[in-house]
């Protein structure tokens, strides 16, 4: 088996299925370049950043995800609904303890006041604005971050990893 270095450490890592704890790799991929609301600025690039990203974990040389694993939710797809059901009840369905589960997000986020409900040092709420997220009623509309940090913490898998490349919040 090839081995590469961990860069954080001297542990051997190899490239084989299971080097990602003992188990499956599992992703859901979010892409939303159309939002619903007018008052959120379309993206360009987010859609093709998420298929792009599906692209490479299901190349049987590069990711080696079983594309049967691999959830992909793009522009009206990405309902708050569709990825609620993803993240409380399909993936905490399938996954094990041993598995690693990627969560990769392109599209805007937002921030809104936490009404004392938040432990941020700045008192705003980071909400994931889905593709009929209402930037005017974002705390009923998005997805907050509590939500996803709360599904993490069920997934019970080896790893869960979320990326969020767009760094753009929805009123800009």
């Amino acid at each position: 088996m090839n081995q590469r270095r961990n860069p954080v450490g001297d542990q051997e890592v190899g490239t084989s299925q299971n080097d990602y704890g003992q188990g499956a790799r599992h992703a859901l991929l979010i892409g939303i370049n159309q939002y619903d609301d007018a008052q959120v600025r379309n993206l360009e690039f987010a859609k093709a950043d998420a298929l792009a990203m599906y692209d490479i974990l299901t190349d049987s040389k590069l990711g080696r995800f079983n594309p049967d694993n691999v959830t992909l939710l793009l522009d009206e797809q990405a309902t708050k609904k569709a990825i609620l059901e993803a993240l409380l009840y399909d993936l905490p369905a399938t996954v094990k303890p041993e598995d690693a589960v990627l969560i990769y997000y392109a599209g805007h986020g937002s921030p809104a006041p936490g009404f004392g409900r938040t432990l941020s040092p700045d008192g705003m709420e980071r909400f994931i604005v889905p593709v009929d997220g209402s930037v005017g009623r974002i705390g009923a509309s998005g997805i907050n971050m509590r939500e996803v940090k709360d599904a993490f913490a069920s997934l019970g898998a080896w790893q869960v990893i979320l990326t969020c490349p767009q760094n753009a919040t929805a009123s800009q």
